[in-house]
């Protein structure tokens, strides 16, 4: 872990890795062979949308996000996403 120490974005790094190490890696990733419809495709723990840039969730996007099978999503942004985080959190029984 200390190679992450100085590293840009630890926390989106961290958890690949560890998947990519473990017994876990063969199911790390979707990929059927000819098909390709965008990186969110590919990733089989991390829910995220990405068009021209990684968009940023918020309370409107609840459902989706409830109804994905992810383990993880990204990106949060505490200005636009701090409704949803909360609701998450709530859900969850964090707060």
């Amino acid at each position: 872990m200390k190679y992450f120490r100085f590293s840009f974005v630890p926390e989106e790094m961290v958890i690949p890795t560890i998947i990519f190490n473990s017994p876990y890696k063969a199911n790390a990733t979707i990929y059927k062979k000819g098909v390709y419809d965008g990186l969110k495709s590919l990733s089989a723990v991390t829910y995220f949308n990405y068009n021209k840039e990684i968009q940023v969730f918020s309370e409107k996007d609840y459902e989706e996000l409830k109804e994905s099978d992810k383990m993880f999503a990204r990106k949060f942004a505490s200005d636009i996403s701090e409704t949803l985080m909360n609701k998450l959190d709530k859900e969850h029984g964090v707060i």
